[in-house]
């Protein structure tokens, strides 16, 4: 095979050297490790090799999607969204993108579309990039086995009636979510690979949005998610955890604009194994520190996988979050890239003047920026 080839174990040494592997052994079984890595490597296009990742050398990619997998997930972003677009709002379409993901009752209700205009859109999706992160993926694949044995075992425990198995000592079952049906199954379906494939029902599979940053997006694709950092965006309601939701809205409040660019914002659609969940109704209550520390023990003792704060009987922010509180529970599939209709441009960058020759003027500093003047006295 393509393994035994001089020229092939040639390039893993090299890459082993550049990857800054220099001593013989230490050499020796980082060419053994990458050798192992891409051999599990199942994309047709070639990896980042990420040297420094603290799990040890890992490979990723992050690839633009066909524009008909740009069009499920845009349309996943209609079905899971709350609420119609303000009125006036005029939103563009992302190129290769059809009115026919409009519902047809709309359609039916309003007339035709116009040209660049979608009808109870607040947000237009962009850009779609598949995430393959091996080492993320085959830490989440050992998560979904681990969740399918703990539920085929607490099935079995209560089937046969043991003690402990009464009400209430057991968490329950995943609801369904605003995220199934048929545009998920495409999607994943159309997701070859590693990332790809249906979901683990037996392990409680999901697939939820996770609204952030740019710069932690760019963090959690590349590496994985930190859960030393839950709660640094907006808090943390159920203790410190990831946080998802099947409603694309409130992930959104979550989801920064890129300072640079277009200014798009960043939402990733990630598939999450909720295992055994605990569902509260609403808020913790008045003693919520008390509460987290409580919940928190309850993961750690096994207790139940995940947690799921219903807030849908209230009279705002009716929705539902999802929490899981181990990070190999969660895998980031799609980076998407959007806009929300009220987004103002950013300002174009001012350009640079130049000579008639087309070389380049420097910019003159500002006189708060020049340094005072000196003054030459005689001797």
């Amino acid at each position: 095979g393509l393994s035994e080839l001089p020229e092939y174990q040639a390039v893993l040494v090299a890459l082993a050297l550049a990857g800054g592997e220099s001593k013989g052994a230490v050499r020796r079984q980082t060419v053994a490790n990458l050798e192992r890595l891409l051999s599990a490597w199942d994309l047709e296009k070639q990896p980042v090799i990420i040297w420094h990742d603290p799990r040890g050398i890992n490979l990723m990619l992050r690839s633009s999607v066909l524009p008909f997998v740009l069009e499920l997930v845009q349309e996943l972003v209609d079905l899971t969204s709350q609420g119609e677009a303000p009125s006036g709002a005029d939103v563009s379409r992302p190129s290769g993108y059809r009115c026919s993901s409009v519902p047809p009752a709309s359609r039916s209700s309003v007339g035709p579309v116009p040209p660049g205009r979608i009808l109870g859109r607040r947000c237009v999706v962009h850009r779609v990039e598949r995430v393959a992160n091996l080492r993320s993926w085959h830490a989440h694949l050992s998560a979904l086995r681990r969740l399918t044995r703990q539920g085929a075992a607490s099935a079995a425990l209560a089937s046969s009636g043991a003690q402990g198995s009464s009400a209430g000592s057991h968490a329950g079952s995943v609801p369904s979510v605003l995220t199934d049906g048929r545009v998920t199954d495409r999607l994943l379906r159309a997701l070859g690979g590693i990332g790809g494939g249906p979901l683990a029902q037996p392990a409680g599979e999901r697939l939820l949005w996770h609204g952030t940053s740019p710069s932690a997006a760019e963090s959690i694709t590349s590496g994985e998610f930190k859960l030393a950092k839950a709660g640094s965006n907006l808090g943390a309601s159920y203790g410190k955890g990831i946080y998802f939701s099947d409603n694309f809205s409130k992930s959104d409040e979550y989801a920064r604009r890129s300072e640079s660019g277009e200014g798009w914002r960043s939402m990733l659609l990630c598939r999450c194994a909720l295992g055994r969940t605990l569902c509260i109704d609403g808020g913790l209550g008045e003693d919520s520190a008390r509460s987290k520390e409580q919940l928190e023990a309850g993961i750690k003792t096994g207790s139940f996988d995940s947690i799921i704060g219903d807030r849908r009987m209230q009279r705002h922010n009716r929705y539902r979050e999802f929490v899981v509180f181990d990070n190999t529970q969660a895998y980031p599939a799609f980076l998407v890239w959007y806009s929300r209709c009220t987004d103002v441009p950013l300002p174009a960058p001012r350009p640079c003047p130049q000579h008639h020759d087309g070389s380049t003027v420097p910019a003159r500093p500002s006189s708060a920026s020049m340094p005072p003047p000196l003054l030459l006295r005689p001797p």
